[in-house]
């Protein structure tokens, strides 16, 4: 069975047969998805971290963006770079939008009362991960999110609605968006309430997942947790 880096170079290859400008941005994000994968899986092989768990264990959970369309297939793969930019801080767990339910159990069954949670998501990922600090704080002993991590969440329509309104038991947001998108992105997230950090950014929205200042952005603020 080929990896699932070599299926994004072939599709990357395929549009790049096209002279649609769209397929051609959408070939490098594959380009780029697949390098980031191949060094995530390399930097995982070469070096094991192993991280004490006890007071104060940072656990950071990230949930993936994507889109599909009649045309192929929108990844954000290119998150698996943050993450291994966040692996030092504490064990990272990422996720699928479909698979929002599994990060809710997990979050709410690996987080000891001392522990310091982070939940965050990058475009579609970010409207399911404020759905799933929604549902935490429903839970009998609600769970604290003590860093909420907004990266460009897409489509905007989706936010700030009953589901995906932030509750108290979000501590603190950090927004990264694109203020002046049109389409995908743009996304931001706040209550009334709510400590906020908000880092307006004019970049495409593909690019938020690669962009190493977006990725700095967001590991200063774990760090200073």
């Amino acid at each position: 069975m080929p990896k699932l880096s070599d299926l994004w170079r072939r599709r990357a290859d395929e549009l790049r047969k096209s002279s649609d400008e769209k397929k051609l941005i959408e070939a490098e994000a594959f380009d780029k998805a697949a390098e980031e994968l191949e060094r995530y899986h390399g930097r995982r092989l070469k070096k094991q971290i192993t991280l004490q768990e006890g007071k104060d264990m940072k656990r950071i959970y990230l949930i993936w963006g994507g889109l599909l369309g009649f045309d192929g297939y929108l990844t954000s793969a290119g998150m698996t770079g943050l993450g291994s930019q966040l692996a030092k801080y504490g064990p990272v767990k990422s996720y699928m939008q479909s698979s929002i339910m599994n990060c809710v159990n997990d979050i709410y069954k690996e987080c000891a009362k001392e522990d310091i949670c982070i939940l965050g998501g990058y475009s579609g990922g970010g409207v399911q991960a404020i759905r799933a600090a929604v549902f935490l704080a429903q839970k009998r002993s609600p769970q604290d999110i003590h860093l909420f991590i907004n990266i460009d969440s897409s489509p905007r329509y989706n936010l700030n609605k009953p589901d995906t309104l932030p509750r108290k038991n979000v501590k603190k947001i950090l927004n990264i968006y694109n203020p002046s998108a049109s389409m995908l992105g743009g996304g931001y997230i706040g209550s009334p309430g709510i400590a906020h950090d908000d880092y307006p950014l004019r970049i495409g929205h593909l690019s938020f997942q690669f962009n190493q200042q977006v990725r700095d952005i967001i590991e200063s603020k774990v760090k200073g947790l």
